[in-house]
């Protein structure tokens, strides 16, 4: 189902609960406010959204993200980034470098700092023949469709979140988080960075939060997008996980910048 929002711009949503595909704009255009505002709001709504058709340069796809805010500087000493042609917001992760495989978990993006990038956007640069999707899935319907009685016990616990290579840093986040505009309350862990739940013993933890990394990546909270060249995606950090599927052979790049975000709110028992 298209929506008609403004200016030619419609939405279409590619599943029952996340991910939409945004048509009738191209983004070598500045954003207007109006045009920003509806973005934003399917955002709120969608999670995640997909921009096809498109070609920009990688000056483009940092003035797309600073639309949405101040651009974070890639976390972590392997990163590489395009810092030599004076974008060093924008990093790459492909198969020639090594990033392309790590991102074949699901995971939220650098949940172990104490205020995680708020948006993440990609830019699809090199693709395989075949294979090479990705995937989302709603945190608002993970705990929407948790018992009440669960979500009300989860509400006001917090998790350790740590890198992969442990190096000191760490943050713990609420399990069950709000939207700060909209209200809408949210799961907030990963399989990648989340580790225990610090208000219980390491049994009872490795227990719940096992359960919770399963029932959070279920195929009905998920959409699967199928990259062609150019593609850019963005979605809320916070609100989505996602999952790079490594079904490929060949070579493939993509460019990502991220917002920077803010402690998250956690959320009140309804």
């Amino acid at each position: 189902m298209l929506t008609r929002v403004v200016d030619g711009i419609t939405v279409r949503p590619v599943s029952g609960s996340v991910g939409a595909e945004i048509r009738g704009l191209d983004l070598n255009e500045r954003l207007s406010d109006e045009i920003l505002e509806v973005l934003v709001g399917a955002l709120n709504q969608y999670g995640v959204l997909f921009f096809s058709n498109q070609s920009i340069d990688a000056e483009a796809h940092r003035a797309f993200g600073r639309a949405f805010g101040e651009l974070d500087l890639p976390h972590g000493r392997l990163h590489e980034t395009l810092a030599d042609q004076g974008l060093p917001e924008i990093s790459v992760h492909s198969t020639e470098n090594g990033l392309a495989a790590k991102a074949e978990v699901w995971h939220a993006d650098v949940t172990w700092d104490k205020a995680p990038p708020r948006y993440t956007i990609l830019h699809l640069v090199t693709l395989p023949e075949v294979g090479g999707d990705t995937m989302w899935s709603s945190q608002y319907r993970a705990l929407e469709e948790l018992s009440p009685q669960l979500v009300d016990m989860l509400t006001g616990m917090t998790a350790m979140h740590t890198p992969t290579i442990p190096d000191g840093r760490e943050a713990h986040h609420p399990l069950v988080i709000e939207h700060p505009q909209t209200g809408r309350r949210a799961l907030y862990l990963n399989h990648l960075f989340t580790q225990r739940i610090d208000q219980l013993s390491k049994l009872e933890s490795d227990a719940i939060l096992g359960m919770l990394k399963q029932h959070s990546v279920r195929p009905e909270f998920t959409c699967r997008w199928r990259w062609t060249k150019g593609d850019v995606a963005i979605w809320d950090n916070n609100f989505v996980q996602h999952y790079a599927i490594g079904d490929y052979e060949g070579k493939r790049a993509i460019h990502r910048v991220e917002v920077v975000g803010a402690p998250l709110t956690p959320a009140s028992r309804a």
